[in-house]
């Protein structure tokens, strides 16, 4: 690669990704910048590691707790910020006979 085709691609680098000499493609490049309490972006990961292709899952909250080393009500907290910010969406679910089942979890992706 010559000279002048190195400065060109760093010159393009530079005007998409508002840095000097670095793109950041990182997944979790949103809650990064966001002013989330580290509880709220621990369980984001968690969830993004456990979606599927359509950014669903349904990890019940006992697991969640389990997996991350948090108390089921810092879990609870945690999803609350995540939803509160606009990153996660929270669908209740319910078995045949009416009782509560895990809850589905929708990532927000932009």
């Amino acid at each position: 690669m010559n000279k002048l085709v190195k400065v060109k691609l760093i010159q393009n680098v530079n005007q998409y990704s508002g840095h000097r000499g670095c793109v950041s493609l990182s997944f979790f490049g949103k809650i990064y910048k966001e002013d989330l309490p580290s509880r709220a972006k621990c369980v984001y990961m968690y969830l993004k590691d456990r979606c599927d292709a359509k950014g669903e899952c349904w990890p019940a909250i006992n697991t969640i707790a389990k997996d991350t080393s948090m108390s089921r009500s810092t879990v609870k907290r945690a999803i609350a910020d995540l939803i509160r910010c606009g990153l996660l969406r929270k669908e209740s679910r319910y078995r045949e006979n009416g009782s509560n089942s895990s809850n589905r979890y929708f990532l927000i992706i932009e």
